[in-house]
C-alpha cells in the first residue's frame, strides 16, 4: 500500500517505513507538496518516491534497505540528508546538502548545493545513446572519496578525441574518487 497526496500538506516529521503514519511507501505526485519542517527518515523498508511533486525538508536521512527517488520532482535537503540506503534522482532539481555513504544515482539532474561523497558510497553515472552525459553538476563543494561508476551505451557513437565532462562543481573539490569504475572503450577505440 502506499499513501499519496492531494493538498500541500506540512509536517513537524516524516517517517516512511511500515510502523509509519504513512505505511511503507509515500508518493508525492505532480502539483502535490510536503514539507517537512524538522527531518524526513526513510527507514529500511520504506520508499519515499517524489514523482513530478515537491518535498522539502529541514533535513533526514535515508537508511540502509530504504530509498528516495526524486524524478521529474524537486527536493530542498534543508540542513542535509544523509544517505545509508539508496538515493535516485532523474531529471530531478535540488538543493541543499547531501551527504552520500551508499548508492547515489544521477540522471540529468543537478546537485544544488554540496556533496560529501565518503569511502563506503557509490555514485552512479551514465553515457548515453547520443553520447549525452549524466553530470554531476554541484552548485557548491564537494569533498569527494568512495566509488563513482560510469556506464557507457553501446551505441553511444564516441570517437577518439571526444571529451565528456562528468563533474562539475562551482565551489571546490577536495579529495578524489578511491575507485573508478569506467566503461571500456569498444570499436576500436
Amino acid at each position: 500500500a502506499s499513501s499519496r497526496f492531494e493538498v500541500p500538506l506540512v509536517f513537524a516529521g516524516l517517517l516512511v517505513t511500515a510502523a509509519g503514519l504513512l505505511g511503507p511507501v509515500a508518493v508525492i505526485d505532480e502539483d502535490e507538496t510536503i514539507n517537512v519542517t524538522n527531518s524526513v527518515f526513510v527507514e529500511g523498508d520504506g520508499l519515499l518516491n517524489v514523482a513530478g511533486g515537491t518535498l522539502t525538508m529541514g533535513g533526514g536521512s535515508v537508511s540502509a534497505g530504504g530509498a528516495l527517488v526524486v524524478a521529474g520532482g524537486e527536493a530542498d535537503f534543508g540542513g542535509g540528508l544523509t544517505n545509508n540506503g539508496d538515493v535516485v534522482l532523474v531529471d530531478a532539481v535540488t538543493a541543499g546538502t547531501l551527504i552520500n555513504n551508499a548508492d547515489l544515482t544521477l540522471v540529468n539532474t543537478v546537485l544544488g548545493g554540496g556533496l560529501t561523497a565518503n569511502a563506503t558510497g557509490t555514485i552512479s553515472l551514465g553515457i548515453g545513446a547520443t553520447g549525452n552525459a549524466d553530470v554531476l553538476a554541484l552548485s557548491g563543494s564537494a569533498a569527494l572519496a568512495g566509488t563513482l561508476e560510469v556506464s557507457l551505451d553501446a551505441t553511444a557513437g564516441l570517437a577518439v578525441g571526444d571529451e565528456i565532462d562528468l563533474l562539475i562543481v562551482n565551489a571546490g573539490v577536495t579529495g578524489t574518487f578511491d575507485t573508478e569504475v569506467l566503461p571500456s572503450p569498444s570499436g576500436g577505440l
